[in-house]
């Protein structure tokens, strides 16, 4: 099997090197660029298959290189996971709202990030052979296709809030707890980051614009999705 590319953008050179240690370890092939400029420079050069950025760079802010990257049809389809300084919500959830596919926040564990970068790798290459729809007059959605659509207008989410959102609508009335939201989409998965599923429903929350209000937060639980609210 080929071996999958990884472009690693970190400025702290302890830190590339434990990360690069663990993804090499794990048979990654690795590029690592210590800042947005070489990171851009050598996504024109080469092709890889996940891109793991820092939000703390020099130059160029890692969010600024997001959106860059999400920005060019040739680029916008490769899996981001974005590393943020622990309580920084507000940068993780724009790092969200412009396409990363998920986030560690420092200090991690290099056992969070791999966990994370294969439960991506398994989702891209995974076919769900069951089918769940659901459709009302202003919104749809639609697990074959992976499609949510309000007033008939493609909604784009990231592999990980669509599953979110498919997750609660399909128990749609029912009080999901965090905890089972994390079982359904993270599924196996043990190295979690505190409030990850509260930072995803915020970032999911603003691109449903008008249907927002549809996902209630039960406080102290977790969330219910009500189409009738």
């Amino acid at each position: 099997m080929k071996k999958k590319r990884l472009l690693l953008v970190e400025d702290k050179p302890d830190i590339a090197e434990l990360i690069l240690y663990h993804l090499e370890k794990e048979h990654y092939e690795v590029v690592h660029a210590e800042d947005g400029e070489q990171a851009l420079s050598l996504l024109k050069q080469q092709t890889f298959d996940l891109i793991v950025l820092d939000l703390m760079l020099p130059k160029m802010s890692g969010n600024m290189v997001l959106e860059k990257i999400k920005n060019d049809p040739l680029l916008k389809n490769i899996p981001v996971i974005i590393e943020s300084a622990r309580g920084d919500d507000a940068d993780i959830i724009l790092g969200l709202d412009l396409g990363a596919e998920d986030y560690v926040t420092k200090p991690f564990s290099p056992k969070v990030l791999l966990a994370r970068i294969k439960k991506i790798f398994l989702r891209k290459e995974s076919q769900d052979s069951s089918h769940f729809s659901f459709t009302m007059p202003q919104f749809s959605i639609d697990s074959s296709s992976r499609e949510v659509r309000i007033d008939n207008k493609l909604i784009e989410l990231t592999a990980i809030e669509f599953d979110l959102l498919l997750c609660l609508v399909a128990n749609q009335g029912k009080v999901m707890s965090r905890e089972k939201i994390l079982q359904n989409v993270w599924m196996d998965e043990v190295y979690v980051i505190d409030r990850v599923v509260d930072v995803h429903i915020n970032a999911l929350r603003k691109k449903l614009g008008s249907i927002s209000q549809w996902i209630e937060t039960v406080r102290g639980i977790g969330y219910k999705f009500r189409p009738d609210k």
